[in-house]
């Protein structure tokens, strides 16, 4: 086959374990080409938003690739097994909305659903298991989309797709109202609020679960005195809690998918 999009992306919520290992093996044995690049696997598992929020920030930076996303608790249901193609990269994963922020990125053109049996062959003695269709599925899928296979090829047209919302909050002249996106390693707290909500502000006050604290505006981490919640402008354009020295996840009991208030005085 000719190679056409011979980097592929995972991004997962498996964490540290066998299953990327499993997946990449099977990448490797039906394409050998492909030069795999990890997004994240830290995804705090089955949060279907902050694997959204994650694939939408990263597959821009990407020229040409096929992505795949795996956050995925209905494996096994009735929910589908996609690829949507955009005018800019592939995406392979389940129809559970986990792909649509990214895809909307990338030009979203057109949904396939994986319904041909030759698109995840792997060999004649291997299975589909019921729970783990990032190996079985989407891994094969994406390592002939990769080596040169249309999109066309996987099945037939879907019309209708799951969305998710994960750009919708609210900003007023007294405060603003959103989603926790994403708790980065370093216990910074990325939401949904655009950063133009900080504009001329000093100090905001931050509620999540009807617990309100004081958060500093500043520009970067090093601004803030040793133990203090601040809020900043993440590297992706939104609003994000931090503090310097220590984990504003801890600080505001925060988790993705959870409901953040902002308040301005």
């Amino acid at each position: 086959m000719t190679v056409m999009m011979a980097i592929i992306t995972l991004t997962t919520d498996f964490g540290s374990s066998e299953y990327v290992a499993q997946m990449k093996g099977v990448i490797l044995g039906i394409c050998s080409e492909a030069r795999i690049v990890d997004i994240a696997h830290d995804i705090a598992p089955g949060s279907i938003i902050e694997g959204a929020f994650v694939m939408m920030s990263s597959v821009p930076h990407f020229k040409h690739a096929v992505h795949v996303g795996v956050v995925d608790p209905g494996v096994g249901s009735a929910r589908a097994a996609i690829v949507l193609q955009c005018e800019r990269g592939i995406l392979v994963g389940p129809d559970n909305g986990l792909l649509v922020p990214a895809a909307e990125k990338l030009g979203l053109e057109t949904c396939y659903e994986i319904k041909n049996p030759d698109a995840t062959w792997i060999s004649k003695d291997h299975e589909v298991s019921d729970t783990f269709h990032g190996r079985d599925i989407f891994a094969p899928v994406a390592a002939r989309l990769a080596c040169g296979m249309r999109p066309r090829e996987v099945g037939p047209q879907k019309k209708k797709i799951t969305r998710i919302d994960i750009i919708g909050s609210k900003v007023t002249s007294k405060g603003a109202a959103g989603l926790i996106l994403r708790v980065d390693r370093f216990g910074n707290v990325i939401t949904n609020i655009p950063k133009k909500a900080l504009k001329g502000r000093s100090s905001v006050e931050v509620s999540i679960d009807k617990k309100w604290l004081r958060a500093r505006a500043v520009r970067t981490y090093s601004d803030g005195r040793p133990g203090e919640l601040l809020v900043l402008a993440s590297s992706s354009g939104l609003i994000e809690l931090s503090v310097n020295g220590g984990r504003a996840q801890e600080k505001l009991t925060a988790s993705p998918g959870k409901k953040i208030q902002l308040r301005f005085s």
